[in-house]
């Protein structure tokens, strides 16, 4: 399942920040990632599941995986 994800600072574990859904129709650009989700300016704060450390995220520490 296609999703953005963060990489815990801590631990350095990749974990899921936000799951892509199917588009309209299901059709978009193969050589493009998707459109990032809107994130606050100030970033969101999320726990990583595997040291349970709270971090706050921002737009550009978002990576797009694939698989």
């Amino acid at each position: 399942m296609p999703r953005w994800i963060v990489r815990c600072p801590e631990c350095e574990k990749e974990f899921t920040h936000t799951p892509i859904g199917k588009t309209l129709g299901g059709m978009r650009d193969p050589f493009a990632s998707p459109p990032k989700p809107e994130i606050p300016e100030d970033g969101s704060e999320m726990t990583c599941p595997a040291c349970n450390k709270a971090s706050t995220f921002r737009g550009f520490d978002l990576r797009y995986r694939a698989d």
